[in-house]
């Protein structure tokens, strides 16, 4: 999509272009060119560009580049780390960084610029990166505060009643608010015994006396301390924010000897591969048409459902999470489906997944099968109802003619947001998917 400004009165051509993907599967960060009638230039705009419906930040990763250097297009500038994955972004032009103000694990907001290429001493566009305001009022009742600090310091009793009036009427800066949240903090606690305006020096000195103490412990205890990668720092703070919900799951225990039977027919007749996964996505694709809640999540006094069955497969190639997606999975069919599933696989291993291969997912399928585990708490992303763990077949004996019988079997889970999904409905899904498997 391009957008076009003439703005006459200030003498200036603006062009915006979205961010695409190159040939080489890397991001590329677009520009914004200006030209001036006088003299033209080019000022290339870096910001942070939209990963997908249902991201809105992301963390920065390993920073590349300095401000001062010179890059070339096509070189990296710094990572970007999604709860997805890891992407490289790319500069789209030649000069010199003029700007690049971000920090490695800083997170940010979609869309938001952190920085400009250009030539040397080309003067800066005014700087459009969201900073932290505190408005006239604070910093009046800032000021207002000082005097009436010296009062309650000459005046301080040690009475319970004090302290618990001085923990409610905790008062902090919209800065401090947003730096005691992006570390967990909670002010009433941390800062009961507080008086005033707390500031964002405040919560930064209360971190680094913090981390100074675990730090201090961890030397005299027997521990070792082993670093997480970016990626997992995302990750980890993806689950704990999907962690909004009123968990619940149902099993239902499925005999696999038909079910097998009937993937060595098909992959015979159409010379591929049907894999029990790939078999149980095609099928619960078709289930959720009947059971939309399972493909949607519970919003604020609303239930949003999505139109499309985007269905999401958790992996692990390189001992970090991927969540590839197959894109309306319900309108595949199953060869088209192994094909799609097959494709992604191989890209996750190469490293080769793209934004695109893994947005807009709906539902998720993930499968321990493999590791012989037949029971576990599958956890729900963010923006979705549910999550069908496939488990590893295990031994069952039946009576048939009075005679034990062999009749393996296959556990299903379905975790569920129980604000959206009851215990019946969750119950039902899985019928529909047990009846659909051995038809």
């Amino acid at each position: 999509m391009q957008k076009k400004l003439h703005q006459k009165e200030n003498k200036y051509l603006k062009e915006t272009i979205i961010p695409t993907i190159n040939n080489n599967n890397k991001l590329i960060i677009i520009i914004n060119k200006n030209y001036e009638r006088s003299e033209e230039f080019l000022m290339i705009e870096i910001f942070i560009p939209k990963m997908g419906a249902n991201i809105e930040t992301v963390d920065i990763g390993k920073i590349y580049k300095n401000v001062g250097e010179t890059i070339k297009k096509g070189e990296i500038l710094f990572d970007i780390v999604t709860d997805k994955a890891t992407f490289a972004i790319e500069a789209d032009g030649d000069g010199t960084i003029l700007l690049l103000d971000c920090k490695e694990g800083q997170t940010l907001n979609v869309l938001e610029i952190v920085g400009y290429i250009g030539n040397v001493g080309e003067q800066l566009p005014e700087k459009k990166i969201q900073q932290p305001i505190i408005t006239q009022p604070a910093q009046k009742q800032d000021q207002e505060q000082q005097p009436n600090q010296l009062q309650q310091s000459n005046n301080q009793t040690t009475s319970a009643n004090n302290q618990q009036t001085s923990s409610i009427n905790i008062k902090a800066t919209p800065a401090a608010k947003k730096l005691a949240k992006e570390n967990n903090i909670e002010l009433e606690k941390a800062f009961a015994q507080f008086q005033g305006i707390i500031k964002e020096e405040h919560v930064q000195e209360y971190i680094n006396k913090t981390k100074a103490e675990k730090e201090n412990n961890e030397k005299n205890c027997n521990i070792i301390k082993e670093e997480i990668s970016s990626r997992k720092k995302v990750e980890i703070k993806h689950l704990t924010k999907s962690k909004e919900y009123l968990y619940s799951s149902v099993t239902i225990a499925i005999p696999t000897t038909k079910i097998k039977l009937k993937l060595q027919q098909f992959s015979q007749e159409q010379n591929i591969r049907l894999t029990m996964l790939e078999y149980i996505i095609a099928i619960t694709s078709i289930a959720i048409e009947k059971y939309p809640k399972v493909n949607g999540y519970y919003a604020e006094n609303h239930f949003a459902l999505y139109k499309e069955k985007n269905i999401a497969i958790a992996m692990n190639p390189d001992k970090e999470l991927l969540v590839p997606v197959i894109k309306n999975a319900d309108t595949l069919n199953l060869q088209q489906l192994s094909t799609a599933m097959k494709e992604l696989i191989m890209k996750a291993i190469k490293n080769q997944l793209t934004i695109q291969d893994m947005e807009n997912a709906t539902f998720t399928v993930t499968d321990l099968s493999s590791y012989g585990v037949i029971e576990f708490s599958p956890i729900i992303n963010s923006n979705q109802s549910a999550i069908l763990g496939i488990c590893a077949e295990y031994d069952s004996w039946k009576n048939e003619n009075n005679l034990p019988t062999h009749d393996p079997k296959m556990n299903l889970i379905l975790a569920f947001d129980h604000r959206l999904i009851d215990g019946k409905y969750a119950a039902e899904f899985l019928q529909a998917i047990k009846k659909k498997l051995l038809e």
